[in-house]
């Protein structure tokens, strides 16, 4: 009794007159499990205990208190003769598409309008009815949207891609449905997330391909060619992804490109150190070089043809050194 006589001198208090607009009005109640013997109740039983208690509060409700009552009697009425503006959501009984159109259906005025909501022309009663949310429930949205947001960056450091997309396609809906700060914020922290997180990919996998044709590296494994492929491939599946104003640059494909031009440049600087036989480069430079060549063409088959030349060009001077070095052993 006393949680519904606060419910319902919250709602005398949204409008003046609530007789008048008391088709405006919907009641779905979602927390029928801690009505007493509400265990195992099929709907009907549920309505029939929430009757009594409105019934019950009604009837101890003072008749100065004029306001609370006439939304009491709104309560009884709808109840007793199951009018859909006063229901039970139970997420196992309830059929939502049933609850929607209850709480979606308005009886217009005599001329067809709904002054009662205040509609323009064109519009639908959802399109401008707004729910009134508790004290409670914005703290409770406001720790799940926390709770979110503290998974979302434990996903995005593990690079689970789809629990991190799973995460902020929950924000999205939250956002949609209701406007709060509170969810605005949260979906801007989880922008600054994901942006934050291409960067962080984009810069390691343009940290791989500088390592192609810098010559004071030596090695340049398959495994770190394989890694700039991963990351080229993870960027360029979040740039389909859409989120609240979070904009992916195509950032996957650039650095796939990357990839291609620093391994065509080695290619092409090969060819031109080992085009003049008199000033063959050292060992030293051609074992590097076949290396790094060797980790580009196995990351990435469609490579290698491309890259065959380049090896043709060190198996050139490795022979030509080996003669060399014969002929002066002789």
């Amino acid at each position: 009794g006393g949680a519904v006589r606060t419910l319902v001198n919250m709602v005398s208090r949204f409008v003046k007159d609530f007789e008048k607009f008391s088709l405006s009005f919907s009641f779905p109640f979602t927390h029928t499990a801690v009505l007493p013997s509400s265990s195992g109740a099929t709907l009907d039983e549920l309505r029939t205990k929430l009757l009594g208690i409105a019934v019950d509060t009604k009837d101890g409700t003072s008749k100065t208190e004029f306001e609370t009552r006439q939304v009491l009697k709104r309560l009884v009425t709808c109840l007793k003769y199951g009018y859909p503006f006063v229901d039970v959501f139970h997420p196992e009984l309830t059929d939502i598409n049933h609850l929607i159109t209850n709480i979606e259906r308005f009886v217009p005025e005599p001329d067809g309008s709904h002054a009662a909501i205040g509609l323009s022309d064109g519009e639908s009663p959802h399109q401008v009815v707004r729910c009134n949310i508790t004290l409670a429930a914005k703290n409770d949205i406001k720790a799940e949207s926390d709770r979110v947001l503290k998974r979302l960056e434990l996903a995005l450091k593990s690079t689970r891609c789809s629990d991190a997309r799973g995460l902020c396609d929950a924000l999205c809906c939250l956002q949609r449905y209701i406007q709060l700060d509170t969810i605005t914020e949260a979906c801007e922290q989880a922008s600054a997330m994901l942006r934050k997180y291409q960067e962080l990919l984009a810069g390691q996998a343009y940290a791989l391909t500088r390592q192609i044709l810098d010559d004071s590296i030596d090695d340049f494994s398959p495994r770190q060619a394989l890694q700039v492929l991963r990351l080229a491939a993870v960027l360029a599946d979040w740039e389909q992804f859409s989120f609240s104003d979070a904009v992916f640059s195509k950032v996957g494909q650039s650095i796939l490109e990357d990839f291609r031009s620093s391994s065509a440049e080695l290619v092409r600087r090969m060819a031109d150190e080992f085009s003049d036989t008199a000033h063959l480069p050292s060992f030293g430079t051609a074992r590097r070089c076949l290396s790094k060549l060797s980790a580009c063409a196995q990351a990435h088959p469609e490579f290698a043809a491309s890259l065959f030349a380049g090896f043709e060009k060190v198996q050139l001077f490795i022979k030509t050194g080996i003669r060399v070095a014969t002929a002066k052993v002789q």
